[in-house]
């Protein structure tokens, strides 16, 4: 890609547009205020969206006079709901839940990012007769459709055989068993599962494909591919890589139509614009950015590793090392996203998609065929055939996760360690350029040296972060040294809490009665400790730094700081605290909203 297309009209506007809607969200433009608590609600709404499903059951959102809601409907099968259509509904209301430790999940800031103000739990429904509006009839007849999917493949196949098929068809791999869901994102292929650009590839390839046969003109593959591609679009939910790749292609198709050269790199900062003009906020979804990054990277850099591969090669060995190469520049792309979201990144994932991203086509394939096929006689060989290769797609998937180092642990990065990192993938997919490949490295070498300076300047030498849980738990920063007290109890929550804040080791464990001991062996193998203490009768253990001190009583349930001053138990989320022996800060909430009345001073 040459570097002036970076000059050119359409990547400035969005470069503006970007500047512009993070300002506005910085600035709370964009906050969505949270419904009120009740415990009997009832409300009518517009269904403003396709129906999902999580552990928690099935959900849609809605348009309200509240606003967006995040609804989950009563047991049924609800086959009669389309978008466009009202709801009655009754059933509790609540507010997003914030985290209350790190490394949870912030539904709070999720939701709030789509818009929505509040969660439904509805034990009632009932659908207006009335039809759905002209408007909202691609929506609901790209939902009839997939609805007719997924109820095929629940009719032919195993329940989790139904979900992979589903995931790797429509991108919506529902409530899949936790040991299926870690195999598959173990050996780095769980994109195929969830919304992902290359779905909508593979359709309009096989679209492209029929037009050949048949000897289309230019414009009849155009509108094959924007009739085809936006009603599968449409039936997966029309998220930001589905969004990206349609309209992407549309783009590249249209532009020989119009006497227009097309290029990769306009097609997806046209496609970025349309985005982000219709629904500003998708440029805050993890889908969104995460598209844009993998598709901004092998933009950037493939043309450079196309021309370095040798002439002579056969052509498929070009196409392997290619593919291998667009491996490698999305797991670079998205490894920080990884971090974020799933705190977990495989290491064999670039070898897993030579060979799972081209059967996943043929998987696809496959789906819709014996879908297409349901009907007629004789379909029971085409859904053992199914089932036989999703089968075998998941003992592929078992085979590279089992592999000696398969996967790692990991924690998120902060807002410094996220600028170095880009800066230095970019100057690396910058090569063979290298004024702006090193211009890219200095800075994120500089930014990096920065934050490392200043960090090592604002270090407390005593830091407690006071988890809320149903146990006491508290992760200390004492003489250079990482300790775990308590450690609590759910030891799920305890490990979040670690790898959100960074932790790679635990120097000590001191573990505060019988009632922490339950927790400790869950820990310990996920981070074994230096050495373990215990403490015994009621002997407290105290940390002091200057004329602060923090006490940990066996079996308590409150954590004091400050001689007594300051209760440290919270019940709306961890509280943090550190001192360098003259001053003592703290933030989190202190106690119970049951309590705010009794708050002792903070001096």
């Amino acid at each position: 890609m040459p570097l002036c297309c970076l000059r050119r009209p359409a990547f400035l506007a969005l470069l503006l547009l970007i500047v512009v809607l993070t300002v506005l969200r910085e600035r709370g433009a964009f906050s969505v205020k949270p419904v009120e608590r009740q415990d009997a609600a009832k409300l009518s709404a517009r269904v403003a969206g396709p129906m999902r499903e999580d552990l928690r059951g099935q959900k849609v959102l809605v348009e309200s006079a509240l606003g967006r809601l995040l609804v989950y409907l009563p047991r049924g099968p609800h086959e009669e709901m389309r978008p466009g259509q009202t709801l009655e509904l009754e059933g509790a209301l609540r507010p997003p839940r914030a985290a209350r430790n790190p490394g949870e999940f912030d539904e709070q800031a999720f939701l709030s990012d789509i818009g929505v103000s509040g969660v439904l739990r509805a034990d009632w429904m009932a659908v207006s007769s009335a039809p759905v509006p002209a408007a909202w009839l691609p929506w609901a007849w790209a939902e009839s459709v997939r609805r007719s999917m997924e109820d095929c493949f629940q009719r032919i196949l195993p329940i989790e055989k139904a979900r992979l098929a589903d995931g790797l068809t429509l991108g919506d791999k529902g409530p899949l068993k936790r040991e299926t869901n870690r195999v598959v994102q173990d050996a780095g292929v769980m994109h195929l599962l969830v919304p992902s650009g290359a779905k909508v590839g593979f359709v309009l390839m096989a679209v492209l494909g029929a037009c050949r046969l048949f000897s289309a003109s230019p414009m009849v593959r155009f509108w094959s591919c924007a009739a085809v591609g936006g009603l599968y679009t449409l039936m997966v939910g029309g998220e930001a890589p589905y969004a990206r790749a349609y309209l992407g292609a549309l783009v590249l198709l249209g532009a020989p139509l119009l006497d227009r050269d097309p290029g990769a790199f306009q097609a997806l900062t046209l496609s970025a614009l349309a985005i982000l003009i219709r629904e500003p906020l998708q440029l805050f979804s993890a889908g969104f950015q995460m598209t844009y990054a993998a598709a901004g990277g092998l933009i950037l850099a493939m043309p450079s590793v196309n021309a370095a591969l040798p002439r002579a090669w056969p052509r498929w060995a070009k196409r392997s090392a290619a593919l291998l190469c667009v491996g490698v520049i999305v797991q670079l792309t998205l490894w920080p996203l990884f971090c974020q979201i799933f705190g977990r990144g495989s290491l064999v994932g670039l070898l897993a998609n030579l060979v799972l991203i081209p059967a996943s086509g043929f998987l696809m394939a496959a789906a819709f065929l014996v879908w297409a096929t349901s009907r007629l006689p004789g379909q029971g060989l085409g859904a053992a055939l199914l089932e036989r290769l999703l089968g075998l797609f998941l003992e592929v998937c078992r085979f590279f996760a089992a592999l000696p180092g398969a996967a790692i642990e990991l924690s998120p990065m902060s807002g410094a360690a996220l600028c170095v990192f880009y800066l230095l993938v970019f100057s690396f997919l910058m090569l063979p350029r290298k004024r702006p490949a090193a211009a890219l490295a200095c800075a994120g070498l500089l930014i990096w040296a920065g934050d490392a300076w200043t960090r090592a300047g604002a270090r407390a030498p005593l830091s407690v972060l006071v988890l809320s849980l149903r146990s006491p738990a508290a992760v200390v920063s004492v003489s250079g040294e990482r300790w775990l007290i308590g450690p609590g109890a759910p030891a799920g929550a305890v490990l979040k809490a670690l790898k959100a804040r960074g932790v790679t080791r635990l120097d000590r464990v001191v573990v505060l009665g019988p009632k922490a001991e339950r927790s400790l062996a869950k820990v310990l193998e996920s981070y074994p400790a230096g050495r373990v203490h215990r403490l015994s009768g009621r002997v407290p253990l105290t940390l002091c730094q200057g004329v602060h001190c923090f006490e940990f009583e066996p079996d308590a349930t409150r954590l004091r700081a400050g001689f007594d001053i300051i209760a440290l138990r919270s019940n709306d989320g961890a509280v943090s605290a550190s001192t360098d022996g003259s001053a003592l800060a703290l933030t989190g909430a202190l106690i119970g909203q049951n309590d705010r009345k009794n708050q002792p001073p903070i001096h």
